[in-house]
């Protein structure tokens, strides 16, 4: 499962690094910061990955809700 979870973060992170040098969002931070401190690149792939991590905890999370809310439904009968 760890090896799935760490497959999926790196897969993200280089997806990141790919969108992320094709729309000069690199550049831009390297360039200007983010209004308080010169960004680095790196601080740009980690805010990104953290927030997908975090979105897919959500949903996986709600897929759980539904599953379990399905099967008790089902035993109702309603």
């Amino acid at each position: 499962m760890l090896v799935i979870l760490m497959s999926i973060h790196i897969i993200g992170a280089i997806i990141a690094i790919v969108i992320h040098c094709r729309d000069g969002t690199m550049k831009h931070a390297s360039k200007y910061g983010d209004g308080f401190r010169f960004a680095k690149p790196s601080d740009i792939i980690f805010q990104d990955c953290l927030l997908w991590e975090i979105q897919l905890v959500i949903h996986t999370i709600a897929f759980v809700e539904d599953y379990i809310n399905s099967k008790f439904l089902s035993l109702i009968h309603i």
